[in-house]
């Protein structure tokens, strides 16, 4: 999640609200529609090949075909990843995070953020 943060610069609720459906790696075409404020989506272009290549690793190894891109791994409910939660994610990998210090990230590059697999699936 953060590294999709990091190399798309959308706020962190907006990369919260992601399903798979919303995904398009198709070679040549790959992109994401973003549900933003007031309801409004755009079409975001995946650009980056490092970052299209995570996107692909991670939804083969999830198994994800459907519903919230990150999810929230406590009991398993598989219910959209909470702001709360990737806040203490980030607490936990690389510390706080928030709109403004995504912000912040948005216009400049920042050092590599690891995902730690918080959002896999039980084996």
């Amino acid at each position: 999640m953060f590294e999709f943060l990091k190399h798309t610069g959308v706020r962190i609720g907006e990369a919260l609200g992601i399903y798979v459906e919303d995904l398009t790696l198709t070679p040549g075409d790959e992109h994401v529609r973003i549900h933003g404020k007031g309801g409004r989506i755009r079409t975001l272009l995946l650009d980056e090949a490092q970052l299209v290549n995570l996107l692909r690793r991670f939804l083969r190894q999830t198994g994800y075909t459907h519903g919230p891109l990150f999810r929230a791994v406590k009991n398993w409910t598989g219910r959209p990843l909470g702001y709360s939660a990737a806040q203490a994610l980030a607490a936990h990998t690389s510390g706080r995070i928030s709109n403004h210090s995504v912000a912040t990230s948005r216009s400049s590059v920042t050092g590599e953020i690891c995902s730690g697999g918080a959002h896999r699936s039980p084996s």
